[in-house]
């Protein structure tokens, strides 16, 4: 059985250790549990379909997983889906939990899950969009959701000061506007 090689960017590092270092809350270290639990209900999907995984890349802008073997678009779609389900359970886990950093893994977690159903590339809800609908349309939806979350996220900024979701915002806005060019 082949092993999954990993690979880490110098970039993903720098830029967690930076985020570590100013992160006075514990936000970055609870939130890695919440992505772990994600990412793992990818991967365990894929291989239940028949895929083997590869390698699994962490940068700067996100993790990716590098799988071969054929998974059809509906089992493609479910293996999306998996990873928000992880996500979703796992923060359902915080009902029981009385431990101050997992319970803010799992609040983490939740806010993961729903962020990431948003029907917007390259998040998984995006991704599913793109699974049901033609390439024009999804890609479509996507920009336009991409804008209506950039505006959310200077609003953000502008109101409470948070630079954060226009941070991301801005990200998946330039994203999804390269793609378009293509």
């Amino acid at each position: 059985m082949k092993r999954i090689s990993y690979k880490i960017s110098a970039g993903a590092i720098l830029f967690f250790a930076a985020a570590y270092f100013f992160d006075d809350a514990g936000v970055v270290a609870a939130a890695l549990p919440a992505v772990f639990v994600h990412e793992l209900g990818h991967i365990l999907a894929l291989q239940a379909f028949g895929a083997r995984i590869n390698r699994v890349s962490v940068g700067v802008f996100g993790l990716e997983i590098d799988y071969a073997g054929f998974v059809s678009a509906p089992k493609t779609a479910l293996a999306l889906f998996a990873g928000p389900l992880f996500g979703g359970l796992y923060a359902l886990t915080a009902v029981y939990i009385k431990n101050r950093f997992l319970m803010m893994s799992c609040s983490i977690s939740l806010m993961l899950t729903v962020f990431n159903l948003l029907p917007v590339m390259p998040l998984d809800g995006g991704r599913l969009v793109a699974c049901a609908l033609a390439p024009e349309m999804a890609r479509r939806l996507s920009m336009v959701c991409a804008v209506i979350l950039a505006l959310g996220g200077a609003i953000s900024f502008v109101v409470f000061g948070s630079a954060s979701l226009l941070i991301i915002s801005a990200w998946i806005f330039v994203y999804n506007y390269s793609m378009a060019k293509i």
